[in-house]
């Protein structure tokens, strides 16, 4: 009888990814037992700690073991992970590069069940169905699957008794709002269809007629208009990840004060600190329906003060323009976000004209109830907004600088993020030293070692040193992101002192060569699998 646990354990003993171990025993990686289990279906089934799984699992696909086999009863690995209480994370990193690899989502064993069936019957956490739901849905998995006993998902949530009203509750709201992304889908890409052929039949008038935009107002054309004319909508955006880390409180008292009449919530705090970011965590919250119900159905449309001001230089435009954005925003139910939101004070009034954009604007979050967000720096609030006779209008919000262990996991994160992004695997020299990696950054960057006192603050800095970092991988065609990278974008920052930088250099080429413990918190799938 083989056991496995024991193959498992020599194999990944000192941390050591050893391929032959594998051959010793079973003399070929496509060993299938008599059950149809392959070798990754029989690693799930093992008792040994998950990132021993993990390292199992990575040697075997790199040396082109079969990932999708179903076995005798139809299971694939995901349903074998699922029906062995596997860690969640781990599934969707595996679920993750099947997909990426062309695997059906919507595959389903002997008894019909999908994986989300399986997931129902056999996962004690609900928020790790309601992660498994999420992932699913953005691979047009089909909610309205039934099992061979015509029972639905629903009935399988019903079926449960371990878990609560309210817990199963979360979980059908989970599943309506992945029947409602299906659909919405399949309408986008028939809109799609639809619009263009409107747009060619337009042009074709056009061009024959040259009527020079003669149907510019009529119903074809607003049907083709983008729904962005005015700004961007960020609760459009697909968030794979939470924008903010370490932002709860702020997020928490920004949803307060919208819900206040007459307020408008204005995040102050120095530049880079992510102020936006908090902005895109709501919207991603929207999307996911985990806000109160006022704020449930709307959207966020960001603005930029160039926009409604460009083009505003006679007296009236200004307040025509202001009047257009904030009538569509509140035509589409929206929250207008605006950055850099001192700009309005003085914008487009003439020297004697106290009719400027800030007062317009407060018309409509007076009268009509228009919810807007404004962002901008403790230096600015000061000098302009806090003296002004709107101070009593808004609801202060202050992000302040987050702490060094908050920052690093926002730097492990932004790379993780990058390499998935761009397909490229992760060095063994940035995963086993990611904290001393993160500790220098954070160093270099800090305010004192900035040239001239230049006003930037992290996560900002660092973020765009790493994504710098990032593009030297994509333009020299690399495939594995590596520390040469990341120093090749120090190398060229011209915020940083030169001094400094060598010494930062110096530091992260000391770590090409150190081997340290493996930090197992960032290993994943798509970090090792192009």
């Amino acid at each position: 009888m083989i056991d496995m646990e024991e193959i498992l354990t020599k194999m990944t003993d000192n941390n050591e990814i050893n391929k032959n171990l594998f051959v010793e025993h079973f003399r070929y990686l496509d060993y299938v037992d008599g059950s149809g289990n392959t070798l990754p279906q029989l690693i799930m089934t093992s008792k040994v700690p998950t990132e021993k799984k993990r390292y199992a699992f990575l040697t075997l696909i790199k040396n082109g073991v079969s990932y999708d086999t179903q076995n005798i009863h139809g299971d694939t690995i995901i349903h074998t992970a699922l029906k062995n209480n596997c860690d969640i994370d781990f599934i969707l990193d595996i679920l993750r590069f099947m997909c990426s690899n062309g695997f059906n989502i919507n595959t389903r064993n002997n008894t019909g069940y999908t994986i989300i069936h399986t997931a129902i019957t056999n996962l004690k956490n609900h928020q790790d169905i309601i992660k498994l739901i999420e992932f699913v849905s953005r691979y047009n998995f089909n909610f309205n699957s039934k099992d061979m006993f015509d029972y639905s998902i629903i009935n399988y949530v019903d079926f449960q008794n371990n878990f609560s009203y309210s817990k199963k509750k979360q979980i059908k709201d989970a599943l309506e709002k992945g029947v409602k992304n299906m659909e919405f889908r399949k309408n986008l890409d028939n809109n799609q269809k639809e619009n263009s052929n409107d747009k060619n039949k337009i042009e074709d008038y056009e061009l024959k007629y040259n009527t020079g935009g003669l149907f510019d107002d009529g119903p074809i054309m607003q049907k083709l208009k983008s729904r962005n004319n005015y700004g961007t909508f960020l609760t459009d955006y697909d968030y794979l990840n939470e924008p903010a880390i370490g932002r709860k409180k702020e997020i928490e008292s920004l949803i307060v004060s919208l819900a206040i009449e007459q307020k408008i919530p204005l995040l102050i705090g120095p530049s880079g600190t992510g102020k936006t970011a908090i902005v895109d965590e709501l919207a991603y919250l929207i999307q996911n329906d985990y806000v109160p119900n006022f704020i449930k159905d709307k959207s966020i449309l960001e603005v930029s003060v160039g926009s409604i001001v460009s083009g505003t230089t006679f007296r009236g435009s200004l307040e025509k323009r202001i009047k257009e954005i904030a009538e569509y925003a509140l035509k589409n139910d929206s929250i207008l976000f605006i950055d850099e939101f001192h700009s309005l004070k003085g914008a487009g009034a003439a020297t004697e004209d106290k009719n400027d954009a800030l007062s317009i604007l407060r018309e409509y979050t007076d009268r009509r109830g228009l919810k807007v967000i404004g962002a901008t720096t403790e230096d600015s609030y000061d000098e302009i907004l806090s003296s002004s006779d709107l101070k009593r209008r808004f609801e202060i919000i202050k992000v302040s600088k987050l702490p060094n262990n908050v920052l690093m996991q926002i730097i492990e994160k932004t790379i993780i993020d990058n390499a998935e992004k761009y397909n490229v695997e992760i060095s063994e020299n940035i995963i086993n030293n990611m904290n001393d990696i993160c500790e220098i950054l954070l160093e270099a960057t800090d305010i004192k070692h900035l040239v001239y006192n230049d006003i930037v603050n992290n996560p900002d800095l660092v973020i765009s040193i790493i994504n710098k970092s990032f593009a030297y991988t994509i333009v020299n065609e690399e495939d594995i992101y590596d520390l040469k990278h990341l120093i090749l974008a120090l190398d060229i920052n011209e915020r940083i002192y030169d001094t400094t930088k060598q010494e930062t250099i110096k530091k992260l080429k000391s770590l090409q060569n150190v081997k340290t413990k493996k930090k197992t918190i960032i290993y994943k799938i798509s970090d090792y699998i192009k």
